[in-house]
């Protein structure tokens, strides 16, 4: 699996459906996203990946798995994903996240990456019981969603949603929604891009905590 910490400005582009060439640090995001949940996926198990779009990050995951099957309402990208990835453990299917056509316990492992923040919130119910469905006894899920307690959010004091999302969640809202699965970590994914690419982790740390630190307090003194 190509390593998220290779220079972002020596990485491929990579066209796709969506966004036309995806390069750079969007990139890199990418590959922050498969690595950190490849470190929970073991090479015998079953992977659902639930919203795979275009198939780029099911085609990594199937280098680290027995099987991996990618689920997206979108047709125009599981025809895509279909022609990019040939790999005889991989396969797609049209279909939506909240009436999957599978079988019940089928799955040792589902992804949701960049997924729940896309779901209708009237829908969010339906959509977690389907992912228990599918989801063999002690399955893991795994989710990446944008953090709405981001640092540019905490610095200019505001709540913000990007692009299409229908909502961004706390990671304690995301503990909720799934309800019985044992949470077992939530954590960031440390994303070297410019400028921080250039420093070492903790030194982003660092930089970060002092960040917020300024940010709470400009919003102390506005509001005083």
């Amino acid at each position: 699996m190509t390593d998220y910490k290779t220079p972002y400005k020596e990485m491929i582009d990579y066209k796709t459906p969506y966004k036309g060439n995806v390069k750079g640090k969007d990139l890199a995001i990418e590959f922050a996203r498969v690595n950190f949940g490849g470190k929970h996926i073991d090479s015998d198990d079953s992977v659902l990946d639930l919203g795979c779009g275009d198939g780029f990050l099911t085609d990594k995951i199937a280098d680290i798995c027995k099987r991996v099957v990618g689920v997206d309402k979108s047709e125009s990208g599981i025809r895509y994903a279909e022609n990019l990835v040939c790999k005889e453990n991989c396969s797609f299917m049209l279909g939506s996240a909240a009436d999957l056509p599978l079988k019940d316990d089928t799955f040792d492992v589902v992804t949701l990456f960049e997924v729940i923040e896309h779901i209708n919130e009237n829908s969010i119910g339906k959509f977690v019981s389907e992912v228990k469905r599918v989801l063999r006894d002690k399955g893991k899920v795994i989710i990446t969603t944008p953090n709405p307690d981001n640092l540019l959010n905490r610095i200019l004091g505001r709540e913000k949603v990007v692009g299409n999302h229908k909502r961004e969640y706390q990671p304690s809202e995301v503990k909720s929604i799934f309800g019985d699965l044992k949470m077992i970590d939530i954590v960031g994914i440390y994303l070297p891009i410019p400028p921080f690419h250039l420093f070492h982790k903790k030194m982003f740390e660092f930089i970060y905590k002092r960040l917020i630190s300024w940010g709470e307090a400009y919003q102390s003194r506005r509001s005083s």
